[in-house]
């Protein structure tokens, strides 16, 4: 089967539509503060620094959110829902096994996360923000992520692809957890490294500690 980086597939359409529908105001500013936030951390940040290296004015940032804590919520949800969308798909699609449902996932998340490196360091600092948000859209968006996910696991083992005394919840945190870190290590240890060969590296990874023994 052909990985979906190589492909014009319909998440990686999904994932160009968000991105371009957004104003390209809006989109500025949620850049410049992912990158901002990632750098100094969320309390640091300031307002008035995001609008300085956006190069617009403090105003224009109000024009759009209320406040800092509505911009890195804004983030999180747009990156989220990319996600749910993807895992949306793969868990309704009854041509791919488990595994390779697993297998597109991971590919679907470099992809996303590759050209934005600042995501990924964004989403490890702020884990505490976006996993116990009282944010009811990012709460229900990563619940829904991992429910899929645990649903496609459930799955593989109940058709014998994967271990039968695997504990979905716990493999489904990890995978989630593990992929965020994992990417963003090679990302700052190794940033010539194309996606592809991040792509299989932690599918291998992933695989080796969730698929059944032959």
């Amino acid at each position: 089967m052909s990985i979906i980086l190589n492909t014009e597939s319909w998440f990686s359409i999904q994932f160009e539509y968000l991105e371009l529908k957004m104003d390209e105001k809006k989109q500025l500013i949620l850049q410049t503060a992912m990158k901002l936030i990632a750098e100094v951390g969320y309390h640091k940040a300031k307002i008035t620094k995001i609008a300085e290296l956006a190069g617009i004015g403090a105003g224009t940032i109000y024009l759009y959110f209320s406040s800092k804590e509505a911009i890195i919520e804004e983030i999180f949800i747009e990156a989220w829902t990319i996600i749910e969308t993807m895992i949306k798909g793969l868990a309704e699609d009854e041509k791919l096994k488990p595994d390779e449902k697993i297998r597109e996932l991971i590919a679907g998340i470099v992809r996303l996360a590759m050209p934005k490196p600042e995501l990924s360091r964004l989403i490890l600092s702020e884990h505490a923000f976006w996993s116990a948000s009282g944010n009811d859209r990012i709460v229900a968006t990563v619940g829904n992520v991992r429910s899929r996910l645990e649903s496609i696991l459930s799955d593989g083992i109940e058709k014998g692809c994967f271990r039968h005394d695997m504990d979905c919840t716990m493999s489904g945190s990890f995978i989630i957890g593990g992929l965020w870190h994992t990417i963003s290590f090679i990302l700052d240890s190794r940033p010539d490294c194309n996606i592809d060969t991040i792509h299989l590296e932690i599918y291998s990874f992933v695989s080796n500690g969730i698929n059944k023994l032959k």
